[in-house]
């Protein structure tokens, strides 16, 4: 019993401490959630062009794909038949 006080304790002030630097190393608005807004969606549209440049630099070697070992490849999938739908609110009364 005394084990799980103690347990319990170190949990509350560690959560304590890191909610507190948390809150206090933020950029003064005092919210531990942003806010969105214009600051929000021109970072996010700056981080996501920031992706597409990089993707477009990006050089993919297909040579592979002509090599004999590729070519010997099989598809070995299977399709699946088309199977009756059950009921359309399974969860409605019968």
């Amino acid at each position: 019993m005394q084990t799980a006080k103690i347990i319990i304790a170190t949990v509350v002030i560690a959560a304590v401490i890191f909610f507190g630097y948390t809150y206090f190393s933020s950029d003064g608005s005092g919210s531990l959630v942003s806010s969105g807004g214009q600051n929000g969606r021109l970072t996010a549209a700056s981080e996501l062009l920031a992706l597409l440049g990089t993707l477009n630099k990006l050089d993919l070697d297909t040579s592979f794909l002509k090599t004999e070992i590729f070519q010997s490849l099989r598809d070995f999938s299977v399709t699946l038949p088309r199977q009756e739908a059950g009921r359309r609110n399974p969860f409605a009364p019968f």
